[in-house]
């Protein structure tokens, strides 16, 4: 599946990769979240991002930047209370992100 997303099968490559998620392969590993990023990105498919990285961040819940990537995906898709939880929640992890929070907050407003 994989291989196929990244080449100019993509929409086949990802009807594979579904159908192995559905009979129960596990594709919540650093690799394959990378490559799965990658392939959404690239076609613009945000809210299967999306729904991706609500898995994600249930699977690595202490990870901030997997809480600002949903957060920004939130923002694409116009969900602006989540982007701003999921915002926050990065924030409450590592205060580090604090500024960049408190501007993508105020850039949602």
């Amino acid at each position: 599946g994989l291989a196929l997303a990244s080449t100019k099968r993509t929409n086949e490559g990802i009807r594979e990769l579904e159908t192995a998620v559905e009979m129960g392969y596990d594709w919540r590993n650093l690799t394959d979240i990378r490559n799965l990023t990658q392939i959404y990105t690239a076609i613009k498919r945000y809210d299967k991002l999306a729904a991706m990285y609500e898995e994600v961040v249930r699977v690595y819940p202490d990870d901030p930047q997997y809480h600002l990537f949903l957060a920004n995906l939130y923002a694409q898709l116009k969900y602006k209370q989540k982007a701003i939880l999921a915002a926050e929640k990065a924030m409450e992890l590592d205060s580090r992100f604090t500024d960049e929070v408190e501007r993508f907050i105020r850039e949602l407003n």
